[in-house]
Order: structure tokens, then sequence, then C-alpha cells
């Protein structure tokens, strides 16, 4: 399951398998804001508007996020 609020990177895991007992801050983007980050370059590479690819961006990457989960 894609949890589009879940952070970009994933904990680091010891040999064992176990998570690292530390206390965890992530100050990174979002699954969602990354994708929207990524699908806004490639629309701003072919020529479209700063606002058409802010919206073109966030559906797509909510749509990533659709079928990532089915």
């Amino acid at each position: 399951m894609t949890n589009p609020n879940d952070p970009t990177m994933s904990l680091a895991v010891a040999p064992t398998g176990e998570v690292a007992k530390v206390a965890v801050q992530f100050l990174g983007l979002t699954k969602r804001e990354y994708f929207a980050a990524m699908a806004m370059q490639g629309f701003l590479t072919n020529g479209s508007s700063i606002v058409a690819a802010t919206g073109m961006a966030i559906m797509s990457a909510d749509a990533l996020i659709v079928a990532l989960n089915e």
C-alpha cells in the first residue's frame, strides 16, 4: 500500500532485520510531493505554463498513487 503522506526515503534496517532503535525525524518530501515534483519537471520541460504544470503534476501524482495501490 502506498500512502501519499509516507516519507520518500525508507528507514535504515539493521542486519538482523529490526528497525534501528533511534529517534527518526523526516525532513524531506512525502511520496505525493516527490511524485508531483518529478511530473512537474516533465511538464515544464515540454513547455507547459507553471499554472498548468502545477495542476497536472498534482493530478499525475494522485493517479500514480492510485495505480500503485491497485
